[in-house]
């Protein structure tokens, strides 16, 4: 493996985590966005406490395999 494909398989690691994560935090804001507007409930730290928590859960769930992947990759070097 020459530094190239290095980089192409990192990058490629990082691309998929940080779709996963975007999209969490997209549909939580609408979820919670919603959930607001139909309880009017006016609480403007409500989003951001909801997507702390979804953080928190994908980083202990999906971290992990992150982790390991990257450390898959850099052992094969």
């Amino acid at each position: 493996m020459n530094i190239l494909d290095v980089v192409a398989a990192c990058l490629d690691i990082v691309k998929e985590s940080i779709i996963i994560f975007s999209l969490s935090f997209v549909v939580t804001g609408v979820v919670i966005g919603l959930l607001q507007t139909v309880f009017s409930v006016q609480d403007p730290g409500l989003p951001m406490a909801a997507k702390l928590v979804v953080f928190i859960i994908l980083l202990s769930q999906i971290g992990a395999s992150i982790y390991e992947q990257f450390h898959m990759l850099l052992k094969q070097l």
